[in-house]
């Protein structure tokens, strides 16, 4: 799944795991002009669907691009 936000480019992927589906995001910044910063994310959690690992990668994705990021 990618989703463009605010400059950003957000990308989930998901991975199958004996409990469940984990998400690994990575945020694009590009609001940097030629210079591109990318923040990877990796998720503890797990989910009962793909679907609902997705959702959860790309909400926290959000947040951290709405609390004015880490350093990239």
């Amino acid at each position: 799944m990618t989703e463009d936000y605010k400059a950003h480019k957000i990308q989930v992927c998901t991975w199958r795991n004996p409990n469940g589906w984990t998400p690994d995001v990575q945020i694009t910044d590009l609001s940097k002009g030629d210079t591109v910063h990318t923040m990877p994310l990796r998720l503890p959690q797990t989910y009962a669907t793909e679907r609902e690992a997705e959702q959860a990668g790309l909400s926290v994705a959000k947040k951290w691009i709405g609390n004015e990021k880490s350093a990239l």
